[in-house]
């Protein structure tokens, strides 16, 4: 995140990152969880647990920005033949399959929150890793 700032007159393009040291955030009375995965290269990747309102209005779209472009491809096409309805399902699906393509291809558990998350997806996780 990026942000301009005045210093002394100047105007400065001041970089910043968010960390999110907990896996929970609470929005009102909602919780939302969070987990983190870690590749070796060191790219860290977020994937919320649960209902995904990006996937209900979006259907497999979300995919391509993931990195999923043949899931992506197979839930836009799904979705054309049903036309729409299959975004229903999507909706409780992408986040779950997202965090398996991850574990799959090489990203480790990073933080907390995963002893709920393998649960809720029916995955054993292997332990994470402190951040």
């Amino acid at each position: 995140m990026s942000a301009f700032v005045n210093i002394d007159g100047c105007r400065a393009l001041v970089s910043f990152q968010l960390n999110f040291s907990r896996a929970i955030l609470k929005l009102g009375s909602k919780k939302i969880m969070l987990v983190n995965m870690k590749n070796d290269v060191g790219l860290v990747r977020e994937v919320k647990v649960g209902f995904s309102w990006t996937g209900f209005f979006f259907g497999g779209f979300p995919f391509f920005f993931r990195g999923i472009p043949l899931y992506g491809v197979a839930w836009v096409v799904l979705s054309l033949l049903t036309l729409g309805f299959s975004n229903l399902i999507l909706a409780f699906l992408i986040n779950k399959q997202t965090a398996h393509y991850y574990l799959e291809h090489g990203y480790k558990p990073v933080g907390e929150g995963w002893a709920l998350a393998g649960q809720k997806w029916g995955i054993a996780v292997p332990a994470a890793v402190a951040p």
